[in-house]
């Protein structure tokens, strides 16, 4: 993790470098605190509070010369799995941000900047299961007597159905969501228990037969080739891509 900003250094490419956080560093760095934890180092402090960051302030943008316009908003850092092949989990543990808190955020920043459509950054926004819940109340709440309603992007894992019900999905429409990311990786069961991947296809079903539902867009990241994977497993994938082809899900 660590040759490649120090090769950089080497090269005279870079002079700092900052790992997984940098809210806090930075802004030591700026002050000329060069030793400061996180600064040209492997280790790094955590932000544990992640609610008692400061807004992003985009004052020196120019929209205008945007031809897509959203604003991005965090509302957790890390993620709650440790799948075989994603590093997430050696940069960050798991934190999360109150669902009232990302909200308010959320008003806040458009209406300041007129923009009202956000994309989060975090690794997954349901890690939380209790604080999504809120969040989504929240918005829909918001948006039921908004004039401009606020719209949301983000990534998602899958969950079971019993925790993912009908009132889930109904707050997911009515919170204005455009569209989800989901790391399904495989359409083989096996395959995905050998990721780490704590799903079943039934779940998966679910979970996609709602989108299409609620008319909330989805798009399915997947990948071939995982060392396990056998020809049936790949086959396995097929099917699901075949599944969901024609007018249900973008994969």
């Amino acid at each position: 993790i660590m040759a490649f900003p120090l090769k950089l250094q080497e090269e005279g490419l870079i002079d700092y470098f900052i790992k997984s956080e940098g809210e806090v560093s930075l802004i030591e760095l700026l002050k000329g605190n060069k030793d400061h934890i996180g600064i040209n180092s492997n280790t790094f402090k955590q932000v544990d509070n992640i609610d008692q960051l400061e807004y992003p302030n985009y004052d020196d943008y120019n929209f205008s010369s945007y031809e897509s316009k959203y604003l991005i908003i965090t509302g957790s850092r890390g993620c709650v799995r440790q799948c075989s092949f994603c590093d997430i989990h050696q940069h960050w543990d798991y934190r999360f941000r109150q669902g009232k808190s990302i909200v308010k955020e959320m008003i806040a920043l458009s209406e300041k900047y007129k923009i009202y459509d956000f994309i989060f950054s975090d690794s997954l926004v349901n890690g939380n299961t209790k604080e999504f819940k809120v969040f989504l109340k929240e918005l829909s709440e918001h948006n039921a007597q908004a004039k401009y309603k606020i719209s949301w992007k983000g990534q998602y894992i899958i969950k079971p159905y019993t925790v993912d019900n009908e009132e889930h999905w109904n707050l997911m429409a009515q919170s204005n969501c455009q569209e989800i990311w989901i790391g399904v990786e495989s359409g083989s069961e096996k395959v995905r228990r050998e990721m780490n991947k704590a799903f079943t296809n039934d779940d998966l079903y679910h979970t996609i037969d709602n989108l299409v539902k609620y008319k909330i867009s989805c798009k399915l990241l997947m990948f071939v080739g995982y060392p396990t994977e056998s020809e049936k497993d790949f086959e396995d994938t097929l099917n699901l891509i075949r599944k969901y082809k024609i007018g249900r899900a973008h994969v």
